[in-house]
């Protein structure tokens, strides 16, 4: 079927429409990686109005950092990380991140409440919880291994390269 099929209803369409999903497959790769460095992957305006305009470089270098800092902290494929953080490139990198490793996502909105948040993290059983500054004392330290706050100084412990871990197509990379 070329990209230019005509269909002449929505149920013909869909029956002859067919995924081709290769057998290994790492979304990290795809939406992240496979992007020139030099051009732009986001505009970020915070809640001050500061805008912040980052490259698909930036966000290949920090995502290796986090995935790094994962495996200082004994993640493995297939280990949970969840995330309770504000949308910001730098919480777009840790998902890039966790996706390198070969671990499955967990993300929690900052506007969950405590009991929710709480809920899923024990549900869950991440090794580690990665959160900022403003949300770390909702989190109770004892239903993970490992809390990290992302900021300058954990990003500054990894390295920007990382060996981007071969997953099957079929690997889960997210919870929700």
């Amino acid at each position: 079927m070329s990209s230019t099929t005509t269909f002449s209803s929505y149920e013909q369409a869909r029956e002859q429409h067919r995924w081709e999903v290769p057998a290994r497959y790492n979304i990290a790769l795809d939406v992240c990686d496979r992007h020139p460095r030099d051009k732009l992957a986001m505009i970020h305006e915070d809640f001050r109005g500061r805008i912040q305009e980052v490259s698909w470089g930036e966000l290949q270098d920090d995502s290796n950092r986090f995935a790094n800092v994962l495996r200082a902290h004994g993640v493995e494929q297939g280990d949970r990380v969840a995330m309770l953080l504000p949308p910001t490139p730098e919480t777009a990198a840790a998902f890039f991140g966790v996706w390198k490793a070969g671990a499955i996502l967990l993300s929690m909105s900052v506007l969950y409440g405590d009991e929710g948040i709480r809920h899923r993290v024990r549900d869950s059983q991440p090794r580690v919880l990665l959160t900022n500054q403003a949300n770390a004392d909702r989190i109770e330290r004892d239903l993970v291994e490992h809390v990290l706050i992302l900021d300058d100084e954990l990003l500054g412990r990894g390295s920007t390269t990382f060996e981007v871990v071969d997953t099957d197509a079929g690997d889960p990379a997210q919870l929700y």
